[in-house]
């Protein structure tokens, strides 16, 4: 196989098909400080405003900008990775007291707790339900802008990046959980994740049963797990026909992190979503590529922010993870060589995530609309779970992968079911 520079990836128009066109990668990314950063630098603060100056606001200061309390907690997973997690413990409207019932969120790929407090009070999840009285905590993952941190292991050591969602979920998710209630006094949680934060969720809950326990009631929002019906848009037939095109490039150049959160990158597409209307235009288009077209419920108001916070990073085994699972057709371990393999599995396959093996209660929330999670795969998953007590649609024909998040009408398609579910566990 030929070996391909990462010079010769950005220069080179036959390699570019996974990415886009040549003369656009080359354009907006000449010195490969988006896709592939050196020495990914990002400033943030708490108390720019909203004019980004200086910066762009953390978490903290997102939601402390709102009139909300905020809180920062640190913690370490039993791997040795650097967590940074979140906490709304109380609002105008209903302030801190010991006790509260506690709900933890948790993002998907390429972002950050972040996502949940862009938009603000009365739009964004956190804030509702901050608003309703809940406890609510909000987790970050290896690797995003929060957790690039380890306690013998520097970013630049590839062995800092080998890891998918898979030790995301065993490590990561249950550090936070474990946390989470030994700060709160508390037995058991509720949780609600979309996307990876699906993903992980069932990879926790099969490889280490006991945290079933800890689950009073988990909502999933488009849940990312089976994939009996594979993703048919265009994006996605280039990714799967080029994965492993795409392994022994990152694998040649000693890439290991996709499209971390730095202040190159924010200005970079905050310039181009905003330079004028057809550069708006084509930034949505790009968005509805892969999240689906839902353009009544597109808030264009708030692609200024989510440009400064998404992408936050991710590992590029995740992806590849995510990219094998859908080749096989199966929600499985990582697939290494099969010398790899054997040795850690004793096997010639990487084994099921067994998801009998869940009995916490679960809500699944799907739509008709999301190119990434099919209804039959969702039902299918409902089928393998071991207690699933909804499976709700959410009824607009249109709704895409993003809008659980960031949607116009968010509230009134999902947050108030959230809303009335959780208070029944």
């Amino acid at each position: 196989m030929q070996i391909i520079s990462r010079d010769h990836f950005l220069s080179d128009c036959d390699t570019i098909i996974v990415l886009g066109s040549c003369s656009l990668l080359q354009e907006f990314d000449q010195d490969g400080e988006f896709f592939f950063p050196r020495n990914p630098i990002l400033h943030k603060t708490r108390t720019s405003g909203r004019n980004f100056e200086n910066g762009i606001l953390d978490f903290v200061g997102l939601v402390h900008s709102h009139g909300y309390p905020a809180e920062e907690h640190y913690l370490r997973t039993e791997d040795g990775y650097k967590l940074i997690i979140h906490r709304i413990p109380g609002s105008p409207n209903s302030p801190q007291m010991i006790g509260k019932p506690v709900v933890l969120l948790l993002h998907g790929l390429f972002a950050s707790s972040d996502t949940w407090a862009i938009m603000g009070p009365d739009k964004d999840l956190a804030f509702i339900l901050a608003d309703w009285g809940y406890d609510v905590w909000l987790g970050n993952t290896r690797g995003n802008s929060y957790c690039r941190s380890h306690s013998s292991l520097s970013t630049l050591n590839d062995a800092f990046w080998d890891f998918s969602f898979h030790e995301i979920g065993y490590y990561d998710l249950a550090a936070i959980i474990d946390y989470t209630l030994g700060m709160t006094g508390q037995n058991a949680l509720s949780y609600v994740g979309h996307s990876m934060g699906t993903t992980i969720s069932y990879v926790l809950l099969s490889t280490r049963p006991k945290y079933n326990q800890k689950i009073k009631l988990a909502i999933s929002l488009a849940p990312v797990a089976l994939w009996n019906v594979r993703p048919n848009d265009f994006v996605y037939k280039i990714i799967r026909g080029n994965a492993r095109f795409l392994k022994h490039f990152f694998d040649i150049n000693g890439i290991r992190d996709l499209f971390p959160q730095t202040d190159y990158n924010w200005r970079l597409i905050y310039g181009l979503c905003n330079s004028c209307e057809l550069a708006h235009i084509i930034c949505k288009s790009l968005i509805f590529s892969f999240a689906g077209a839902n353009p009544d419920q597109f808030n264009s108001t708030i692609l200024p922010y989510m440009s400064r916070y998404f992408p936050a990073g991710a590992s590029v085994k995740t992806l590849l993870h995510y990219s094998q699972n859908v080749e096989n057709g199966a929600f499985q371990q990582y697939d290494y060589s099969y010398k790899k393999i054997f040795s850690i599995f004793h096997r010639s396959k990487p084994p099921l995530y067994n998801l009998n093996q869940i009995t916490a209660p679960f809500v699944l929330m799907y739509s008709d609309n999301d190119p990434l999670v099919h209804p039959i795969n969702v039902l299918e998953l409902s089928k393998q779970l071991g207690n699933v007590i909804e499976l709700y649609k959410v009824p607009h024909p249109k709704f895409n992968h993003l809008d659980y998040i960031w949607a116009r009408e968010a509230k009134v398609y999902v947050y108030d079911k959230i809303t009335d579910l959780l208070p029944r566990f």
